[in-house]
C-alpha cells in the first residue's frame, strides 16, 4: 500500500503560492487601472505624443497579462 499524501504539496506551499498569485493579481489590477486613467489624462494634456503612447502600451501589456492570468487560472 502507497502513501499517496506524501506527493502532495503541504498545505502551507499550497496557502502561499495562493498569496503569491493573490498579490500578484492585485498588482495587475492596480497597474491597468493606474496605466487607464493616466493615459485618459495625458491624452487631453499638452504633453509629447510618446506619453500617452508609452501608457497606452503599459495599459495594453497589463490587460493582456490579466487575460492570461485568467485563462491560466480558471477551473
Amino acid at each position: 500500500m502507497s502513501n499517496t499524501t506524501s506527493s502532495r504539496e503541504p498545505a502551507a506551499v499550497r496557502r502561499a503560492d495562493g498569496t503569491a498569485r493573490r498579490l500578484r493579481l492585485s498588482l495587475l489590477w492596480i497597474l491597468f487601472a493606474a496605466g487607464v486613467a493616466s493615459n485618459a489624462a495625458t491624452s487631453f494634456a499638452d504633453v509629447s505624443p510618446l506619453v500617452p503612447l508609452s501608457l497606452g502600451l503599459l495599459t495594453t501589456a497589463s490587460g493582456v497579462a490579466l487575460i492570461a492570468h485568467y485563462r491560466r487560472h480558471r477551473r
